[in-house]
């Protein structure tokens, strides 16, 4: 597993790490004081999987700006950021809109990647004990 881990990039696994950990434990916290369980769990889910995506891409985008020349960096950085806030606000808009979840967990499972991004340092630190590169 370990070479499997160190083949990405080991931030992004921390990262994704730290969204679903941010998912479980708002899962575990929340779920038993909210009157429709299931709108709870399913929107929290759900946010927590655009959180995800949303970091593979920014991790992509990231990844491919800086392998391009120097002068497209900031375009192609724009350019992903403008993408990726437009699929997120569509996607959200849809769930609100057709009632599949709660819209506010899907919300607060979309910041379990700023969550993630504040925490990384602290997960980079716990899992460089199990990870020598």
């Amino acid at each position: 597993m370990k070479e499997h881990i160190n083949k990405y990039n080991r931030t992004m696994v921390e990262l994704l790490g730290v969204i679903l950990l941010w998912g479980g434990l708002v899962q575990i916290t929340g779920v038993w004081f909210v009157k429709e369980p299931g709108a709870y769990s399913l929107g929290l889910w759900l946010g927590v999987g655009i959180g995800l995506l949303a970091g593979f891409h920014m991790w992509y985008s990231l990844d491919r700006a800086f392998s391009g020349s120097e002068g497209d960096v900031t375009k192609k950085m724009i350019t992903a950021n403008l993408l990726r806030y437009f699929v997120i606000f569509v996607l959200f808009a849809i769930l609100a809109f057709t009632g599949v979840g709660n819209p506010v967990m899907v919300f607060v499972g979309i910041m379990g990647l700023k969550a993630a991004a504040y925490l990384q340092p602290f997960a980079h630190k716990l899992t460089v004990r199990f990870w020598k590169e």
